[in-house]
Parts: structure tokens; sequence; C-alpha cells
């Protein structure tokens, strides 16, 4: 989903413009660094490093440092949704803004968006038929496969996968020209997401999908008494599925549940966490453990995302469970958790509106990434939010904003040692 966490138009998966879905992710960095152009990239080494390229190669215990991605194609920001297990590669999408504040989506321009899949190695590689606008959602484990939307015309979406070696593949609808890829499974082989397809009144559904390629799209169906629901997330193995069911139309999509699927059981509601009216999963766990997804009151989606809501993290164990907020409304989550589900990454509040990227453990609860890692980010820049992480934590991807509105992709190296 995009940035603001705001719902599915549908069939889409992309950053909502009243009638669509595109989701969304995104940047750090500047001064007191070496900066080191590599490939359409700046690498920002905040602490000292010999001349060239330094690889991404894990090494335990070393220094915290950020990558800093410019954006291609023209584009003025960019925005990292998806990152490998070593590292290595990050996606994610180039598009027009300049400038977040309490409501950053409303500034953000994504009628130019543009896909991209960026390593140390080769630097940017731009993702799209043509000058189609696409964008990027998530990279497998290997960095090799990655999975999201272009468009096909005019309010016309499909989902693709891609590969530098096989290019885009078209993944197909479910019979209306509306659908987004959102996740994949770690070898790349199964996609989630969703599509409009034809239905009863008003003429049209949608639901979440699960794709392979030995047996294309297959809809998973809605919870008992609901009408549509959206596929969010996957295990690393592909056999877990997470998502949101919803009893409302575009564009409200209200009344929502929290839903995760197996091939054994089929779909099972996670419920809702009172006080909150809706639930939504957005990600789960490579073992499948822990699911991790939104909590809110039933808003139109172009405005929801404006009253408070929260981020949870659910467990068999433990059920569904508030992670709170670093002082203000609101806290939200995209698909940064670890293999076991014990750290959560995303975006919260302070008492002032500003958005600030988070670490959530169940031993220290909320935390501020920019307090975590102060000595990695120079004045004038603050990690937003946090879109994606490694298995083990280590790297985390997402956007941040610098001097003059700046908004630029970041990959966070942690160094491997928890602060």
């Amino acid at each position: 989903m995009n940035p603001a966490g705001a719902r599915f138009c549908g069939a889409c998966g992309a950053p909502l413009e009243r009638e669509g879905l595109l989701s969304l992710a995104f940047l750090l960095v500047t001064a007191a660094a070496l900066i080191i152009a590599a490939g359409g990239a700046f690498l920002l080494l905040l602490f000292a490093s010999p001349p060239g390229p330094v690889p991404l190669v894990p090494i335990a215990g070393r220094e915290p440092r950020l990558t800093l991605i410019e954006p291609h194609a023209g584009r003025s920001a960019s925005v990292a949704t998806g990152v490998s297990s070593d590292g290595s590669v990050v996606v994610g999408y180039s598009f027009n803004a300049s400038g977040s504040g309490p409501f950053f989506w409303a500034r953000w321009d994504l009628s130019a968006q543009r896909a991209f899949r960026w390593s140390q190695d080769a630097g940017i590689t731009d993702i799209g038929p043509g000058s189609a606008r696409t964008w990027a959602h998530a990279v497998s484990a290997d960095g090799r496969w990655v999975v999201g939307g272009f468009y096909t015309g005019a309010r016309r979406w499909h989902p693709y996968r891609w590969s530098a070696a096989e290019g885009l593949s078209d993944l197909g609808t479910l019979g209306i020209d509306w659908a987004d890829a959102l996740d994949v499974s770690a070898d790349g082989r199964v996609v989630v997401g969703a599509s409009y397809t034809p239905g009863p009144s008003p003429g049209w559904a949608v639901y979440a999908f699960r794709w392979t390629p030995e047996e294309g799209m297959r809809a998973l169906g809605t919870l008992p008494g609901y009408r549509f629901s959206h596929a969010l997330g996957v295990s690393a193995d592909g056999t877990i599925v997470v998502g949101e069911t919803n009893r409302g139309p575009a564009p409200a999509w209200n009344e929502s549940e929290a839903w995760i699927w197996t091939p054994a059981a089929g779909m099972r509601g996670l419920g809702v966490l009172p006080p909150w009216g809706s639930s939504s999963a957005r990600a789960v766990s490579d073992d499948g453990s822990t699911v991790i997804g939104l909590l809110f009151n039933d808003h139109d989606y172009a405005d929801w995302a404006q009253y408070p809501h929260r981020a949870f993290r659910w467990r068999a164990d433990t059920g569904m469970q508030d992670l709170g907020t670093l002082g203000g409304e609101r806290t939200a989550v995209f698909h940064a958790l670890t293999r076991d589900g014990g750290m959560v990454f995303g975006r919260s509040q302070t008492p002032s509106g500003e958005w600030r990227a988070f670490r959530w453990t169940p031993e220290k609860g909320i935390e501020d990434l920019n307090r975590l890692y102060d000595k990695a980010i120079p004045s004038g820049w603050v990690l937003r939010e946090v879109m994606d992480c490694s298995p083990d934590g280590r790297y985390l991807v997402g956007w941040a904003e610098g001097p003059g509105g700046l908004l630029r992709a970041f990959l966070l190296d942690t160094g491997g040692v928890s602060p």
C-alpha cells in the first residue's frame, strides 16, 4: 500500500488518487560525509572508510552507515519499498514531490511514477515498458525478482513480475484491468495482490489473489459477511498470505478486517482490537508466526489516514497488540518485520505531528530510529519511514527528508548490532 496507509481502490495496490491504488514507499543524508557516486546512487559514508565503493558484505559490529539513492528518469524524489536479504539490492520508485508534513501523501505527485531496482554494483535499473507509469512493491530474497504494477492504458493497470534476465511479465487480472502485485515470496515464485473481477451489484468485485507460474492467478475469496478482499503480504515460502477484507465498496473500502490464509485452512479473520472499528494486515514474518498491520476507524479512503490510527502485531500466542506511538496519534507499518517477527519497523508521529521512523521490540516497545542511530544521520535529515527490512533486521529501507524538503530513498546498514 501507499505510504499514507491509504486504502486500495480495489484492483491496484498502487498509490491512491481518488480512483486507484498505488502502493507507496521512501530517503536520507548529506553533510560531513564522504559522497561516492555509484551508478545513480550516492553512498553517504558517515564514518571514515577507504576510497572506492564499500561492499555491502555483512560484517558483525560494523558502524551504521547510510546509502542515499538518487531519483532517476528526471524525477525529483525517490522511495525504497523493498530490500534483498543481504542488503545488496533495493527496489522502489522515483516520482515528483518536495517536502512531507503530517499528511505528506497529499503533496506527492505519483502521476509520473517510475519503478527501479538498485544495486551497488549496477546502480539504478529502470523498470517498465516504454514511458508507462510503474511502481515496485517488493523484491525476492536474492534480489532477482521485483513485483509491482504498471499502467497499460488510461485508468488501467496490471501486476508484473520482473527480472533483469527475463524483463517484465504481465501477470494478468481476474477479468477487469485494475490489478496490482503487492508482495512476493523469498524465491520469487509466489506473488500476491488484488484484482478487480466481474461480480454482482455494482457489477464488479475485488479479490485477493495468489499467483504462481504453474497455476497463474487464483482468487482467494473473502471472509463470510464481507464483499471484497486484498492480499498485502506473503510468507517466505509462499504458503501463508495476509491482507484485509471489506464490507464497503470503493471508494470507502470501509468496515475492514485483517485475515490470514493458508492452503489447508483457507481465510481466517484476525478480528479487530477495541476501540478501533477496522483492521488490515499488511505483512507476515518469513516464518509465518507474526502478522503486522493497521487499526483504524471507518472513514473514506481518501481521508481516513488523517484520523488517529495505530499499527498492530499479532501472534497466535499473544493475539493482537497495539504498538503505540512516539507520542502522536498515528502509527503505520508496511512490510518491515524480521524473520520471526521479533522486530517491527514503520513510521509514527510525535506530539507535534512529525513523522519519524521507528523500531518496536517486545522488550523496549516503540523507539525513534533517529535517536538510536543519531550518529549516522547528519544535521538536517530525518528518517521518516522504514518500508522493509532484511530478515535479520540489519538492513532497513524507506524514505527520509532532507534540507529544503528533499525526499530520497535510503538504505540503512545498522551494522548488525542493536543499539
